[in-house]
């Protein structure tokens, strides 16, 4: 079967045209990709933000934590007399406000209080009958500010003639 000069020139003209549809992506295609891909894209950005936030909020609350360990480490490590004199000096309680720290937008707070016990409160590897009748209870709280919210830690600790006693 021959084909005549217009019938090739027809085809040859027929495959050029379907070369050039098959070329590249209308713009109205890369719109829609881009649309997909955003929205396919835009759970991981949020998941990515809600991770970082979390992480860093983590990261505050344990710097709070280690800041009102240390004053309790170091109220202990003077000592139940030294506090009782020094410290308390003849009141039963006295609260001293340390907004000076050092490290982030933290304030810390500490309450010495002179407490007789009266039973009910459980400590670990002690008899109710080894439980001293008057201790020094240490309680700080650390404190610090964001955009949404206030948050703290509290620590406490009770410290006795005979040292330092673990709340259960």
């Amino acid at each position: 079967m021959a084909f005549s000069g217009l019938e090739s020139s027809c085809m040859a003209h027929e495959i050029r045209l379907r070369s050039q549809r098959t070329r590249g992506a209308t713009i109205i295609e890369l719109i829609v990709a881009v649309i997909i891909l955003g929205v396919g894209l835009l759970p991981l950005v949020l998941a990515l933000n809600k991770i970082y936030t979390n992480t860093y909020s983590l990261g505050t609350r344990g710097e709070a934590q280690l800041l009102a360990a240390e004053k309790i480490d170091e109220l202990k490590s003077l000592g139940y007399l030294k506090i009782a004199t020094d410290s308390l000096a003849g009141s039963d309680s006295v609260v001293y406000q340390d907004d000076a720290v050092v490290m982030k937008p933290f304030s810390r707070s500490t309450e010495i209080s002179y407490i007789k016990y009266n039973g009910g409160t459980s400590f670990v590897d002690a008899d109710s009958a080894d439980v001293p009748t008057d201790y020094i209870q240490l309680k700080t709280e650390v404190r610090w500010a964001t955009d949404t919210a206030v948050y703290s830690r509290n620590l406490t600790a009770l410290l006795t003639k005979e040292g330092a006693l673990e709340l259960e």
